[in-house]
């Protein structure tokens, strides 16, 4: 007798959800499913995970491991429209406005971004550059990004005229999110070299004898030395830094009056001066019995004095003022891929059986 692979991924869930109820009768806190994907993966389509989601006001976008985009209405749970993308990625698709965009395999390992309608799924258009790598900016019908046009570039591109505008050659800078500015761009250009630029594209230190020199293809252009740039635009270095911080791995995030870096079990608060103001550490916000059952780590929100951070299949929240935690709910039965908490949902992707799914979580009892 056969067993079908997708049997077998919903009998483990099962197992995993009846764990779950039991962890969270420890913890106090709970969460219900009221949205689940359930596309039928094959057993191929989950051998090499790679998948993402992205969201606006009414759909959540998901770019599931069988290389399909789809949109599904947030209120109703509904499939609005699915459009074959022939590619699965990590990377979210971007949206802005009436448009989706994401990456679509063209085949001969050649890849392209593609313009999607938000409302029907159509094709608008297929962009001359391949997939975007890090978060892009939209001004009007301007997308500013980091994408492969002739080789790794930060560039400008006309959404209407379908055409890059302008490109800057930077390396594997592509792979490092900008800062975008109200009057310029600070790209980085691979290690600790970052370079301005306004955004027609002309670099804003063209000093011959500036401090700091790198080499741009055959262009030698001047740079600024530094790890990151603080919420303030402070330039925060290596040496004012946490042993562990000093990699483009780490993740940012951002309030009006602080930084907060995430690295694998910690996190860094970077005050006004563009100091480190506080340390956390995960150790001191939960205990597990085991560690490294799960990679993916994110603050998903700060609000106020609270940290919401996703560790180890646990969300919590943390109050980094009073170094108190608040909250704990144990997402475990999910094993989370990806995830976005959006007031008391959290939406995720999940690495047991690929299916993008919503979760109302539970007040905490006072």
């Amino acid at each position: 007798m056969s067993i079908h692979p997708s049997s077998i991924i919903r009998n483990t869930t099962c197992k995993l959800l009846l764990i779950s109820c039991l962890i969270t009768n420890y913890t106090g806190l709970a969460q219900t499913e009221f949205f689940n994907s359930k596309i039928e993966f094959t057993e191929d389509n989950l051998k090499i995970f790679y998948s993402s989601f992205t969201m606006d006001s009414s759909q959540v976008y998901f770019n599931s491991n069988d290389y399909n985009i789809r949109a599904y209405d947030k209120k109703t749970g509904a499939l609005n429209w699915s459009f074959y993308a022939n590619n699965k990625s990590d990377r979210s698709p971007k949206h802005n406005k009436n448009h989706l965009f994401a990456a679509k395999y063209m085949g001969n390992d050649v890849s392209r971004y593609v313009q999607l309608d938000k409302k029907t799924g159509s094709e608008v258009q297929i962009l001359n550059i391949e997939p975007i790598k890090t978060e892009p900016l939209f001004k009007g019908d301007i997308m500013y990004c980091t994408a492969i046009y002739e080789f790794g570039n930060i560039l400008a591109y006309d959404l209407k005229n379908n055409k890059v505008l302008w490109h800057k050659f930077i390396a594997h800078g592509t792979d490092v999110q900008p800062y975008y500015f109200k009057d310029k761009i600070v790209a980085n250009a691979e290690g600790d070299n970052w370079i301005e630029m306004d955004y027609n594209g002309n670099l804003l230190d063209t000093n011959a004898d500036c401090k700091h020199k790198i080499y741009l293809d055959t262009l030698t252009v001047c740079a600024k030395n530094f790890r990151y740039l603080s919420h303030n635009q402070k330039e925060i270095e290596n040496r004012s830094l946490p042993y562990g911080m000093s990699n483009h791995d780490v993740k940012a995030k951002y309030s009006d009056d602080m930084t907060f870096l995430l690295n694998e079990n910690q996190i860094a608060l970077i005050g006004n001066n563009g100091k480190v103001k506080k340390e956390l550490s995960f150790d001191k916000m939960i205990e597990l019995e085991e560690t490294g059952i799960n990679e993916y780590k994110e603050i998903l929100r700060v609000e106020n004095e609270t940290l919401w951070l996703l560790y180890e299949n646990h969300l919590i929240a943390y109050d980094f003022k009073k170094d108190k935690t608040l909250k704990i709910y144990d997402l475990s039965a999910w094993n989370a891929h990806q995830a976005v908490l959006e007031g008391n949902k959290i939406w995720l992707i999940s690495k047991n059986d690929g299916q993008l799914v919503g979760l109302n979580l539970e007040n905490q009892n006072e």
